[in-house]
């Protein structure tokens, strides 16, 4: 039983109906001993937050969510961590540098907080080998993870232009996809959790969790984006724009979404139930606690899949603060009630200095002056608490020396890329000579015909009433659509920038082609660039090609898309793609066997 060791007179609590030092807040259950507006349901006591009794349950402040241990005068710090977070990605956007952006958008977050974690002396107040094993389950699992899908959504570049098909594929593998990231950044903290035999509480299961939902998502991140590290040190190819996007998604909103999943999910594993009278019965907060780990993660595996193909950046964005925004509201829920009807141990007689208002109170589990709760604090006495200027300064100084080591070996391992000049370097659009013995395709209405690549070679087809997608499989992989529709009166540029809008919204402009032709009449082609808005993918540029023409105001269109490649004399046999994406090379004998009803054969 827990003891109301007290200077002065007791009262009676409203809610657990204990004698209890007399306060605003029962010492014993946390209620508040003169309930007020807000204060409903009394289970959840949302108008106080036992992390932060000034705060709201409902308001979604990232320092006090992620930083339950410290006390109120030393999140502050948390919050200008973020805010230099912040200023760090925009500062290497702007400056194109890729491998400073992804050190900071992978580590900057963890490393924030482990540093506060490191300093408050919470690690220390958890075993060794839980945080090790921790550590080295995540960042194995993770890269696993990658290793093993890192071709199955990649391929779906180029998927705008499949028919049916293309959507269902993208949703099943992407969904796919993100709900395996989501569980599987979780088994760390089940495992040390099943090999637990010590003390249970809640917040040592919070840590755990942040660490293994951190690390995952920051190990799965570098794995992932890898391939940009191998390119030039300056990205000078790559829009500020995007840079600007990956910075927001995956340096704040994505490590908030994650370490929200992993904290809650820690939290509930942890969690061991209260006997005391008055109090909701076990099932009760297991389901509500369990509803929050499932909306947390419900929210992950949807930010994971928020950039299906035909969502404009901006709308991405939006979903992932969105979903943050959601996730650090149901972590809040989630620790009020772990640490409101969590099993407490008997606390000696004496007073206790209270971890958020600093004013010495009788031992027990609530603070009857401000109601935060005891265990909110830095479990290891000696640990003097974390400084803002030497935090954020350790903080400053390992994540410059790490971006800088990145974007020194950069520069001494990457090669420069060629430089051509136009002319004589100009290249030539998709050309080749038209296909005869494959297969033909004809519309129902009979408006034209096309050749397209048998079945039996390296393309996968499928064939609809409007024209024919060809899924290259081998090589870098892409798609070629073949397909026409009437013009109404456009241009074949109108046409042409209309089917790349309709595909690819988020497509920017690179060069046109210059005379490009379809089925042997002028047309007009462009050449455009999509940036991938797929985080369960690693980097991938995708080059798109598409090409109209219009005859008796019939538009035949073809569209080719893949990953690009910076095509060189070295890139191997036959003539290299001048619009640097392998399945340019194939297109050119498609597009020249286009014909209209009525043209002779040839």
């Amino acid at each position: 039983m827990i003891p109301a060791a007290i200077d002065g007179p007791d009262a009676c609590c409203p809610a657990c109906g204990a004698d209890v030092p007399a306060g605003m807040f029962c010492g014993r259950c946390g209620a508040r001993l003169a309930p007020r507006r807000g204060d409903r349901p009394a289970w959840l006591r949302p108008s106080a937050f036992c992390v932060a009794p000034n705060e709201s349950v409902f308001r979604p402040s990232p320092a006090s969510s992620l930083l339950p241990h410290l006390s109120a005068l030393t999140r502050t710090p948390l919050n200008v961590g973020v805010l230099v977070i912040v200023a760090a990605l925009a500062i290497l956007a702007q400056a194109q540098l890729p491998g400073g952006l992804i050190t900071v958008a992978a580590l900057g977050l963890p490393l924030l907080l482990s540093i506060y974690w490191w300093r408050a002396g919470v690690l220390a107040g958890l075993p060794r080998w839980a945080v090790g094993l921790t550590a080295v389950l995540a960042i194995g699992i993770a890269i696993g993870w990658v290793v093993l899908t890192d071709d199955l959504v990649v391929r779906q570049a180029g998927s705008a232009f499949d028919a049916g098909s293309a959507g269902r594929r993208v949703l099943r593998d992407g969904f796919g996809v993100a709900e395996g990231g989501a569980l599987l950044m979780l088994v760390p903290a089940v495992i040390v959790r099943l090999l637990w035999r010590s003390r249970r509480e809640s917040l040592d299961g919070f840590v755990i969790g942040v660490l293994s939902a951190l690390l995952f998502t920051s190990t799965a991140t570098l794995t992932r984006l890898a391939p940009q590290l191998l390119t030039a040190p300056v990205a000078r190819n790559e829009p500020v724009r995007w840079l600007m996007f990956e910075a927001a998604v995956r340096g704040v909103a994505v490590p908030i979404t994650a370490a929200c999943a992993g904290g809650l999910v820690g939290a509930a594993l942890w969690f061991t139930r209260t006997k005391q009278a008055g109090r909701p019965g076990r099932l009760a907060v297991a389901f509500a606690v369990g509803l929050c780990a499932t909306v947390v993660l419900a929210v992950y595996a949807l930010v994971g899949r928020a950039d299906i193909e035909g969502v404009t950046q901006w709308v991405v964005l939006s979903w992932h603060i969105a979903m943050a925004i959601v996730a650090l509201i149901a972590l809040r829920v989630g620790v009020q009630l772990a640490l409101l009807h969590e099993r407490q141990d008997p606390y000696p007689e004496g007073h206790l200095r209270c971890p958020n208002c600093q004013k010495s109170q009788p031992a027990m589990a609530f603070c009857p002056d401000c109601g935060a709760a005891t265990r909110a604090g830095v479990r290891a006495a000696a640990s003097p608490a974390p400084g803002p200027v030497r935090v954020t300064a350790t903080w400053l100084v390992t994540i410059t020396g790490i971006c800088a080591l990145v974007i020194g070996v950069q520069a001494l391992v990457v090669k420069a890329p060629p430089r051509y000049n136009c002319p004589p370097d100009c290249g030539r659009p998709p050309s080749g000579t038209p296909v005869a013995a494959n297969p033909r395709f004809t519309p129902p209405g009979g408006q034209y015909s096309v050749a397209y690549p048998d079945p039996g070679s390296n393309y996968a087809v499928t064939i609809d009433d409007t024209g024919v997608t060809a899924r290259f499989t081998a090589g870098d992989g892409g798609v070629m659509r073949l397909t026409g529709e009437p013009a109404a009166g456009r241009t074949a540029q109108q046409v042409a920038r209309a089917y790349l809008a309709s595909k690819f919204p988020t497509a920017q402009f690179s060069y046109e082609i210059p005379n490009a032709k379809l089925g042997f009449a002028p047309g007009y082609g462009e050449v455009a660039d999509v940036f991938p808005n797929d985080l369960d993918t690693r980097f991938t540029r995708t080059r798109v090609i598409v090409i109209a023409a219009v005859k008796d105001d019939y538009a035949l269109i073809t569209g080719g898309a893949g990953p690009y490649r910076q095509f060189g004399p070295d890139s191997g046999p036959g003539r290299p793609s001048p619009a640097n994406v392998q399945i340019a090379e194939d297109m050119g004998r498609y597009v020249n066997s286009f014909m209209w009803a009525g043209d002779p054969p040839r």
